[in-house]
């Protein structure tokens, strides 16, 4: 939004001594300074399209969640605890060991006698969302056991959180009766890796300067 504004008081700035440019400075102008007021309207919001279970690509480029993933097939993130439940994770690929079968996140609720096992999502079911409230990609596991009392199936959603200097730290904070089950996972690998020909904010200013 500051960029926008910005941008909009170059343009004001523009149009008030427009009339002392000649013809083809005046459309150039213009031009520049429309291009440029675009690509900060379209760059608000980031569309990541599925390039498989853990990696979308955007125009800022490209997330990709399988440096995470266990080389021994099973769940790299075990012992997650929301207060209540514990449980596995993996990011890629669907697991099958004792507790569950053919899931990327496994629930496990302590009983007196035996503990019971949910599937709360595969990796083979995911979809890619831009949240609308803070703007993290989300990772949406799907096609979880079914459950006949909310007739429905489970599901988690995982909100990927960058941070360069950390390796991954996933929290988990339940599904609040809902049966779709929240988590953050905080890592340099949900930062957008750079692919291509990419422009600095810093690059992008100086432009808008000497353009308007």
């Amino acid at each position: 939004p500051l960029f926008r504004s910005h941008v909009l008081h170059l343009m004001t700035r523009f149009e008030s001594r427009s009339h002392l440019l000649p013809p083809m400075r005046l459309v150039s102008l213009a031009l520049s300074c429309l291009l440029l007021l675009s690509f900060f309207a379209s760059s608000r919001s980031i569309e990541c399209k599925k390039e498989g279970p853990c990696k979308c690509r955007s125009d800022e480029g490209v997330l990709d969640l399988s440096p995470l993933q266990n080389t021994s097939n099973g769940p790299i993130f075990k012992g997650l605890f929301d207060g209540t439940y514990y449980y596995q994770y993996s990011p890629c690929e669907d697991f099958s060991n004792s507790l569950c079968t053919n899931a990327a996140i496994c629930q496990t609720v302590p009983g007196s006698g035996s503990d019971t096992y949910f599937n709360c999502g595969r990796a083979s079911k995911t979809t890619f969302q831009t949240s609308d409230v803070t703007g993290f990609i989300e990772i949406i596991y799907e096609g979880g056991d079914y459950d006949s009392g909310q007739k429905t199936n489970r599901s988690s959603l995982v909100s990927c959180i960058c941070d360069e200097s950390i390796e991954a730290r996933i929290e988990t904070y339940g599904d609040g009766g809902t049966l779709e089950y929240d988590f953050t996972l905080t890592s340099k690998y949900c930062c957008f890796m750079k692919v291509g020909v990419t422009i600095s904010v810093g690059s992008l200013l100086l432009m808008i300067f000497l353009l308007c």
